[in-house]
Order: structure tokens, then sequence, then C-alpha cells
């Protein structure tokens, strides 16, 4: 039994594509045709002479050879019937051992998972409900110590920075309490107006406590407690409060150093007096310094490490400003000429020694020499002639 096939080879071929042949077909039906309209009945007539070709084919290899065809279908039906007699009992028994896996597994597993995702929920909402209560309890208990009657003190303010670490602790392990009204509604009164005032109560007492070499002398743990809290509260605050009680300083002592420009013979005295005073930031930093925070750090290394001090201390700071001021003066003073310009060149060396001498004195220890130099350079213009 055989059939001639070599006609329609091309439709055996593995890449046959029937786009790329119908394609293929117009092109060579309407090649070099000078009709605008293209011919579609000659290539579909082609196709239906070569399907009626195919099936009269078909028609003869059925009617020559009968009885091959008849065997042929005998004994595929009987190879299909083989085939499901000896397979039917692995099938009836995959059939039985997935009903068992879909019973025994997949289908409690699928329960499992949904009672698991109903048990996340739950918990979910139960850390929610207990947060909120720890935050309910810790701003309760923050409004009734601010609407006591007697006024904050040292005492209560750290009470207060206590229970404001918490309640910020309590939000940072639940980021959802803050979508609760009820936590939206204490946030306004608590975590905003109250925490201000008390922002601005820690503030203005550090900066009192501050004010002079004696209070920072005598008012260490004070001092210390109220920088930490204020630091814990708010670092940002806490930066801005150390720059105000420094620059309080450096203007009070820049004002006096000013003076000394037209008696410049009263320096030496004045300027040890600015000395003896500015000794109160090096005692500021060691109070800092003493007050840890975080990990392997405390509040002077914090301080200095503000971007825009770049290392910088505090005593880098004051001695800085006071150079920096005292320069600007001295310089238009001696720039002006006149009586006082040449005093002030006469008595250059006197500043230099007072300045040198002076210096150690603004430390307990000897990293003085740097502040000291900032000072020579702010009367350096009085080694130029007038």
């Amino acid at each position: 039994m055989s059939v001639n096939i070599d006609d329609f080879e091309e439709f055996l071929t593995n890449d046959f594509n029937e786009v790329r042949f119908a394609n293929d077909l117009l092109k060579s039906t309407n090649n070099g045709a000078e009709s605008t309209t293209l011919d579609v009945d000659t290539p579909v007539k082609k196709i239906n002479f070569d399907l009626k070709e195919i099936e009269s084919r078909v028609d003869t290899l059925i009617n020559k050879n009968p009885t091959i065809m008849v065997n042929q279908i005998y004994k595929e039906k009987s190879i299909d019937d083989t085939i499901h007699s000896g397979l039917k009992s692995s099938l009836q028994y995959l059939d039985i051992s997935y009903q068992r896996l879909q019973d025994d597994v997949l289908i409690p597993y699928t329960r499992a998972q949904k009672l698991q995702t109903i048990l996340n929920k739950i918990h979910q909402t139960s850390n929610i409900l207990r947060d909120s209560l720890i935050y309910i309890h810790l701003a309760t208990r923050i409004q009734e110590i601010m609407d006591e009657e007697q006024k904050l003190s040292i005492e209560r303010a750290s009470q207060l920075t206590v229970l404001y670490s918490q309640l910020q602790l309590a939000v940072q392990q639940n980021v959802n309490l803050k979508s609760l009204q009820v936590i939206k509604t204490l946030e306004i009164q608590v975590g905003k107006d109250y925490r201000r005032k008390l922002l601005d109560y820690l503030a203005l007492t550090l900066t009192k406590e501050c004010l002079n070499t004696f209070k920072i002398q005598n008012n260490k743990d004070t001092i210390k407690g109220l920088a930490k809290n204020l630091f814990i509260l708010s670092p940002p605050e806490f930066f801005n409060s150390i720059n105000k009680i420094v620059l309080s300083h450096v203007s009070t002592n820049s004002q006096v150093l000013t003076k000394t420009i037209n008696s410049v013979k009263s320096f030496p005295e004045i300027f040890d007096e600015v000395v003896t005073k500015s000794h109160s930031m090096y005692t500021l930093e060691k109070i800092l310094g003493d007050v840890n925070v975080k990990t392997n750090s405390n509040l002077l290394a914090e301080y200095s490490s503000q971007e825009k001090f770049q290392g910088m201390t505090i005593r880098d700071l004051f001695w800085s400003r006071i150079a920096s001021s005292f320069k600007r003066e001295i310089d238009i003073s001696f720039k002006r000429g006149g009586p006082v310009g040449k005093a002030l060149q006469k008595n250059r060396q006197v500043l230099i020694d007072s300045i040198n001498n002076s210096m150690p004195n603004s430390s307990d220890r000897k990293d003085y020499q740097k502040h000291s130099d900032m000072m020579l350079k702010s009367i350096a213009i009085l080694s130029l002639e007038i």
C-alpha cells in the first residue's frame, strides 16, 4: 500500500507556515499583473483543486486496499483495548490514590491555610488592641502630669521623658497604631501640644542652668539630666539649645574683649577673665561627654557629629567665634589708624604674651594650643605697618 505525495511534500515539512505559504501563493499569482486589484480567486481555486486531489487519492487508496485498511483499524483498536485493559487497574489505583491525596492532604491543607490566615489577622488585631491599650495608658499618664496645677519641675520632666520614650517605642513596634482614630486624637494633644510644652521647658531650663560659670560648675548632675532628656525627646532641639548656650557665652565675652581695643593695656587682665570664664565650656564638654546615649556614644560625640560642625567641639565653636569677632574689630580699628590703631600695633607683643600666658587656663588638658592659635591669628594684622 503506497500513495504518491510528491506534489504535497511542502505541507509535511516541520517549518511549514500556513501564513507564509498563503502569502507566497498570493505573490506568485499576482506577480507581474498590471491590474491594481488583488487576484484572490485564483489562489483559492488552486487550494480547492489540491484538496480535491488529496480526497481523490485517499478514496483511491481505500478502494484499492480495503482489507489492509480494515485490518489496520482493527489492529489499532486491539492495541487500544490491550493498553486500556493493562493499565485499567493501575489507573484505578491512581484515581484512588489521588482521591486520598485530595481528601487527606490537599483539602485539609487548604482549610489549614484559611485558618492560618484568619489566625494571623486575629493575632494582628490582638496586637493592635494590646499596643493601643499601652499607648492610651501612657498618654493618659502624660495628660495627668501635664494637667496638674503645679508647674513642671525637673523631676516631673524626667518622668514625662520616660513616658514619651515608651510612647515612641510603642508606635515603632506597631506602625498600624496611628491608623486608629483614638490614637490620632491623642497624638494631637499628647504627641504635639504637651510634647512641645515639655521640650520648651527642658530647653529653657537647660539654658538657664548654663548661663554662667558658677552654675555650670555646681549643677553638673542637673545639666546631665536635662541634656539627656532633651536629646531623647528631640536631638535637633538638644543641638539647638547647646548652640544657644555657647553663642550666649560668646556674645558676652566678645563684648568685653571688644572694649579692650580702645584701652589695650587692660587686655591682659580682661582676657585672663575671659579665659577663666571659658573654662565653663570645657566643663560643659566633660558633662556631656559623661552622658552615654545609644551604643558607644555620648552627648558630646553626638553634638560634634553634626554635619555643619564637621567634628568641632563646644570649645572649638566658642573660641572660633570669639576669635572671629575679635579679629573683625581689631581689623577695623587698625585700618582706621589714629591713636587706637597705633596703640594696638605698639602693644602687639603684649597681646601675644597675654594670649600665650592665659590660654593654658582654658582647659584642664593640654589641648588648648589650637584655640590659642585662633586668638593669635585674630591679631595677625598688627604685624603690618600702618
